[in-house]
């Protein structure tokens, strides 16, 4: 504490005598005013004004003109001496990050000046650098990036052999060992390939061959191909590599985006199709079901030869049934069973579908649909219990005792109805209903011929 106070009474008077010089000069006028204009001032004599010196006249300052073109030139200088070869030799002789602070900060530098010269002379050893400083900074996955970008856009550098080198040593330690043909193959790139196409494989086939390690460090990459190359032909397959990468890193917002750009850039491609498909399957993600509904039709209608559209449709009638909309649910459902019948999708469809007109209370159209399900896939267990339940219905909500007699006769001579593990007590049943409609229908038929 002693040793505290000298400084503190140090400082309390340096901050006194700031604000003297600070204040002094605006508190002195009104000093004097108030002196001449009190009242208590009227019996002393007046004080007599100082003459008044003629104002010198000012000579021009050559000095500050001078100043201002001699600074004008060293900026000029300077901006001559800062160049590719300045930063370079900046870069390069400063030494060995000390912390993963400096290492990162190194990269950044590093990685501006690569994309604003990537023709640069030097170019694959400020790779190497800046492969270095990521591992430095403990970006391991940064750096087996920057060894594959040195490797396929400067393959022919002397620098290739210690890049893939370095690569599949950190590879072994980072990927791990699953994936190590995948890896090596992708150490070596394609010959013979122009250098657009080399890092377009290169890009293509990181998302697979790494099992999605370097996503999030590839997408810087992505970006910088599409600046370079924006007139590439196979943009395309570009943009579906990053928009996937993107959505398996639950960057789903941003893969919409690049999603769209396919299919309303590139309507002929192949990726069209699968884009539109990724695209409304992620909106469905987040919660946006009109536009989910709104690209599944799209793709329906653009593409009905694609390998979406039967995926498409079961979306959708699964969405119309999440809205209570089972009207537009059946529709698609009935869509679903036309373009392929005897099939899983037409089985699910079927179900859908009576469940869609058991929710609107619509027994003859669920009637309709059971029958049908038990006549499309009689081989199935279920299809005696679609025919009893039908029978149910007609006997107990549509009152039509003609009908339900049929169908339990139906069930009661259906071969394999015993795979039901209630049959015996539906048999019991559907034979004491037949008892009872059989003078029913009789009694109907008499006075209908009377």
């Amino acid at each position: 504490m002693t040793n505290k106070l000298p400084f503190k009474r140090v400082k309390n008077l340096f901050i006194l005598s700031l604000a003297g010089l600070i204040f002094t000069p605006h508190l002195l006028p009104a000093q004097e005013t108030t002196a001449t204009d009190s009242p208590s001032s009227s019996s002393a004599p007046p004080v007599q004004p100082a003459p008044q010196e003629k104002p010198h006249k000012k000579r021009p300052d050559v000095s500050h003109t001078s100043l201002r073109v001699d600074s004008s030139a060293s900026e000029k200088s300077a901006g001559k001496t800062f160049d590719k070869e300045t930063e370079w030799r900046f870069l390069s002789s400063e030494p060995s990050p000390r912390n993963k602070k400096e290492a990162s900060a190194l990269a950044n530098a590093m990685s501006f000046f690569i994309a604003a010269n990537p023709n640069f002379p030097k170019a694959p050893k400020a790779w190497l650098l800046l492969a270095s400083f990521h591992q430095a900074a403990k970006q391991n996955k940064k750096a087996l990036l920057d060894y594959l970008c040195l490797i396929y856009e400067y393959p022919k550098s002397s620098e290739v052999l210690e890049a893939q080198s370095s690569f599949l040593t950190l590879a072994e330690k980072t990927l791990g060992r699953k994936l190590k043909p995948n890896w090596q193959n992708l150490s070596n790139p394609p010959q013979g390939a122009s250098k657009e196409e080399r890092l377009a494989s290169l890009l293509e086939n990181i998302p697979q061959y790494t099992g999605g390690s370097l996503r999030k460090a590839s997408a810087r990459e992505f970006r910088r191909f599409e600046v370079r190359f924006p007139r590439y032909p196979q943009s395309d397959a570009i943009l579906m590599s990053l928009a996937q990468l993107l959505a398996a890193d639950s960057q789903r917002r941003k893969a919409i985006i690049f999603f769209r750009e396919i299919f309303s850039a590139y309507p002929e491609s192949v990726y069209a199709p699968k884009a539109e498909f990724q695209a409304a399957h992620l909106y469905k993600k987040i919660g946006n079901y009109k536009n989910a509904i709104g690209i599944y039709q799209k793709l329906i209608a653009d593409y009905p030869q694609s390998d979406k559209v039967q995926s498409s449709l079961e979306s959708l009638s699964a969405l119309f049934s999440k809205l209570d909309q089972w009207t537009l649910a059946i529709k698609t459902d009935q869509q679903i069973i036309k373009l392929y019948p005897n099939t899983p999708a037409s089985k699910s469809a079927f179900e859908n579908a009576i469940k869609a007109s058991r929710e609107l209370s619509d027994f003859s159209s669920e009637v309709s649909f059971l029958v049908s399900f038990a006549d499309a896939f009689s081989q199935s267990r279920q299809a005696p219990i679609a025919l009893y339940k039908a029978a149910g219905l007609c006997y107990e909500k549509t009152k039509d005792p003609a009908r339900a007699e049929k169908l339990y006769q139906r069930y009661l001579a259906y071969p394999g109805h015993w795979y039901d593990p209630a049959s015996w007590w539906r048999r019991r049943r559907a034979r004491h209903r037949m008892t009872i409609l059989s003078p029913l229908e009789s009694q109907l038929n008499n006075s209908a011929n009377s």
